[in-house]
Formats: C-alpha cells, structure tokens, sequence
C-alpha cells in the first residue's frame, strides 16, 4: 500500500470522495487491471456513484424543488486533424484544466483509454460516409485524474459559415444548483436509505432488471430515430416490451412521458444547429423532426425563453463571449 502507483490510486479515489461530498456524481475513478483491495474499493465507490445519481436525476425530474439543475455544455472546436482550437468556458469548469494546458494538444488526449477506441470508429466512419454528425458517449479526464462520463455529439461543419471544415463536440452535464448544496447531505441519507432495501424499491416501482434494460434500450432506440417519426409501438416494439409497460416504465425510469422526452430532445438539437449552423430555421426543424418551423419556433421559445432566431442574434452580438479565446488564463 506505500507504492508510488498505489498512492497515486488512493489520491484518486480521495478526490472523487471529496467531489462526492460537494454533490457532483458525475465523476468516476478509472479502473485498472489490478484485483486488490483498492481496485474493489474504487468499483464499489464508483456503483455508489452511479446509484446515487440515477435516484438524484430521477427524484429531481418528480420533484418541482429540484436541487439539481442543467448546466451549461462542455463545448470544443477542433481542426481537421482533431486538435483543440477553441473551448467555452465550462470545459475548464468541469474538468479542471487551464485552457492553455489543452488548447491546440491532440483532443484525445482528453479522453480515457477506454474510450478512444469509441472515438476512432465513430469519426473514421463519418469521414469515410461523409456524414454530418454521430452521437457517442466518451469518458475525460479530469485534471485530478478522474473520468467524466458524458454523451456526446459531434458535428462536422462541411459546408459554408463561421465553423467550416470544423468539428464540434459538445456533451450536457447535470450538477447541483449552487444555491442548494446544503440540501445535498440530506437528500443522500434518503439515497443510502433505498439502496439498501433494493426489494423493496422494485416493490414499490413495480420495475425489475429486465425492464429497466428495455426501457434504456427505448432510450437509445429513440435517440437514433429523434430526427423521424417515433411512434410509441414501433419503440415498444422494438425493445420487446407493450406500449403500457413502456409509457409507464419510461416516466418511471425518466421522469418524463416518451413523447416529452422526444420533443426535448429535438430541441437540444435544434439548439445546437440555431447557434452553429447556419441553416435556415425551416430547415433545422425538418432536420429535427419538426414538420413546420413556427412549431419549432414555439415550443423553443416555451423551453428556452427565445424563439430560435432571437437566440441566433443573441449568439452573432455575443459571440467572443461564447468561447474563451484567451489562453492567459
């Protein structure tokens, strides 16, 4: 236990503590090839992890006193051979690191080792089909040596406009509300509380194993298809699972009906394309499955509190404020 390699291990896994202790859960300790004491430990610790988030995210969706909140994305903009050119300033946020120690370094150096593989694939396949954008989840490192999970999206800007021949990767993280971490300590006793009766939680929520695996089956199913139509028994369908028990289970699992889910989804997206594309708002909302722009232009004004070209002014008045571009920090 007095190895170099082993405090370096143990420093790990007392920083993700103390993350744990603020009420992030998003972290993770990277785990390593070794079978002892703290290889179990840092397993243990990052279930813990995982559990607690998912009761948070899915107490939080049920409760209107929300003490977690959407945080801003992680941004990064690459050139063609995948070096960072510019980042916003929520990556130094999440990940720790000065914008100077990363920007123009090979953007897979940000990520662990097991997701690298991941990224590879996915954008050799979108050079080699000349697509416009994948979605993938990856796993950074964080200056301290943890992983951030996040599902990602990548886009490449092929066209004409301010990001041609760019590449942008941006990832959605949800931590606590500032505002409310003395509220954290309490809500994890209630956490501990249910993931030591785990019977009686499936008692209660009437969901087993198999259908949680379907229903984030469900997930991933309409986060493929978001840009088409999605009817609820072709999803059910294609899960194995009837429409009831996926309806139920979804809002369960979710705390949002499937067809909320779909909408925001198509927003997120829709939101993306407004603020770095420059495509016209009639042809982001076909792309994202609307059928009209004016029903995407209302239901975004209704989420975001500005009809898609408002945002879009908004981001042209504001735009060296959108990305950090000032490597003295």
């Amino acid at each position: 236990m007095d190895t170099f390699t082993n405090r370096q291990r143990l420093q790990k896994i007392n920083h993700h503590l103390l993350e744990m202790v603020k009420g992030n859960f998003s972290l993770r300790i990277e785990r390593s090839d070794k079978k002892d004491e703290l290889e179990a430990l840092a397993a243990a610790i990052n279930f813990l992890t995982e559990e607690i988030q998912e009761s948070v995210l899915h107490h939080g969706y049920k409760n209107p006193d929300n003490i977690f909140a959407l945080t801003d994305q992680m941004v990064f903009i690459l050139n063609r051979s995948y070096r960072i050119l510019q980042t916003n300033n929520s990556v130094k946020r999440f990940l720790q690191f000065k914008q100077r120690d990363i920007l123009h370094n090979e953007f897979e150096q940000l990520l662990s080792a097991d997701s690298l593989k991941n990224w590879r694939e996915t954008v050799e396949k979108l050079e080699e089909q000349q697509e416009q954008e994948a979605r993938l989840r990856l796993s950074f490192k964080t200056e301290k040596g943890l992983l951030l999970p996040a599902d990602c999206k990548l886009i490449f800007f092929r066209g004409n406009g301010v990001l041609q021949d760019k590449i942008l990767v941006s990832s959605s993280h949800i931590l606590p509300s500032p505002k409310n971490y003395e509220l954290v300590s309490l809500r994890n006793d209630e956490f501990s509380k249910k993931m030591i009766q785990p019977r009686a939680l499936h008692k209660k929520h009437h969901l087993y194993s198999s259908d949680i695996e379907s229903i984030r089956a469900a997930r991933e199913f309409i986060m493929d298809h978001i840009q088409g139509p999605v009817p609820l028994i072709e999803i059910a369908h294609s899960v194995g699972i009837n429409e009831y028990k996926l309806k139920r289970g979804f809002k369960e699992l979710y705390g949002s009906t499937v067809f909320q889910f779909i909408k925001d989804q198509r927003l997120r997206k829709a939101r993306v394309l407004v603020l770095y594309t420059n495509k016209s708002i009639s042809a982001i909302a076909k792309l994202v499955g609307f059928k009209k722009g004016n029903h995407l232009s209302r239901e975004f004004k209704k989420l975001y509190g500005h009809s898609p070209t408002q945002l879009r002014i908004l981001n042209i008045d504001h735009y060296t404020n959108n990305f950090n571009t000032d490597t003295s920090n």
